[in-house]
């Protein structure tokens, strides 16, 4: 990161030279260049070192499964920074609230979709595929 901070806009957006930062520091990828930070390889990279790397990535990319996938296994509160459709998708949801810990479940609540939290099949799903989220069912189908 510091590395990049005083680097000038030529070196941000040398993609070998930012794949490096970003590989030691996925934050890095905020100094990068605007082309960088649409560059799917170079964002991976961001991603796999530091999940919420992920909202500085192009919006293209925020909505990249297999990108915000990636950056959910690394830090599930990483939701927050995915497109409004992948906030929506079951498989993203689900990989988020297996990942997460219990203290922070909230953040995942917070800004999973609301038309997807209220699906009684999906609770159903989270339930059986995340036992710690029993409770969570419970209380949502109490409310329907």
């Amino acid at each position: 990161g510091l590395e990049l901070q005083n680097a000038d806009s030529e070196l941000r957006a040398s993609k070998k030279i930012v794949l490096a930062a970003v590989q030691h520091r996925g934050f890095s990828l905020r100094l990068a260049s605007e082309d960088l930070r649409g560059d799917r390889e170079v964002v991976l990279a961001a991603v796999g070192q530091n999940g919420c790397s992920l909202r500085y990535a192009s919006t293209q990319l925020r909505d990249d499964k297999e990108i915000v996938l990636k950056a959910l296994g690394q830090q599930a509160e990483a939701l927050q920074y995915a497109s409004e459709a992948l906030r929506e998708d079951q498989e993203v949801v689900l990989k988020a609230l297996k990942e997460v810990s219990s203290e922070c479940a909230w953040k995942i609540q917070r800004v999973a979709s609301e038309k997807l939290l209220i699906q009684k099949e999906f609770m159903l799903l989270v339930a059986r595929s995340v036992p710690k989220w029993q409770a969570l069912f419970n209380q949502r189908t109490r409310l329907n």
